[in-house]
């Protein structure tokens, strides 16, 4: 037995309903730490499914809903690092309707698919280094959109991959 443990209800011979698994800390075969993990929630044929709070490792946490495993549905992710995900979640990643507050102060309110920034969405930097409110593709400034400087400059127009267009300028 490696020490794992796991309290809860089975239904043919697999987690089903309320249950809690705890996963000890331990060293791989190349020597490195695997941190110790803890779920309380519910289990559907052996995986989260439901509601739970799942404890990642030294610090990262998730509470909400879960699908065959992953987060799915709402649900809201604080990292060790500071940064705090709260809104939709599919295949355990974010998608929909999500606010990001980083660490280090910037928040984005919007739009997400598989991760990325995408669709409608406004990202306000921190420290007064002004913010960026329209459409996103693939994580970037995307189609029309509104960039505020620290200077207090604004471009209003279209943008390419997260650039000015050509021969544009900020007012």
């Amino acid at each position: 037995m490696n020490g794992d443990r796991y309290d809860g209800e089975f239904e043919r011979n697999l987690y089903h309903g309320h249950g809690v698994f705890v996963w000890i800390t331990k060293v791989d075969e190349m020597n490195q730490l695997i941190p110790g993990r803890r779920y309380d929630g519910d289990w559907k044929n052996g995986k989260f499914h439901g509601k739970g709070i799942y404890l990642i490792g030294e610090g990262d946490v998730y509470t909400g809903s879960f699908a065959k495993g992953m987060y799915e549905g709402t649900g809201t992710l604080k990292l060790k690092n500071g940064d705090l995900y709260e809104g939709c979640w599919s295949r355990g990643l974010p998608s929909g309707k999500m606010t990001i507050k980083y660490a280090n102060g910037d928040v984005y309110m919007g739009d997400l698919s598989v991760g990325k920034f995408n669709g409608k969405g406004k990202y306000t930097y921190s420290r007064e280094m002004g913010w960026y409110e329209g459409d996103w593709l693939l994580g970037k400034f995307h189609g029309k959109g509104v960039r505020l400087y620290s200077n207090g400059s604004k471009y209003v127009g279209d943008f390419i991959d997260g650039e000015l267009p050509m021969n544009e300028f900020a007012l």
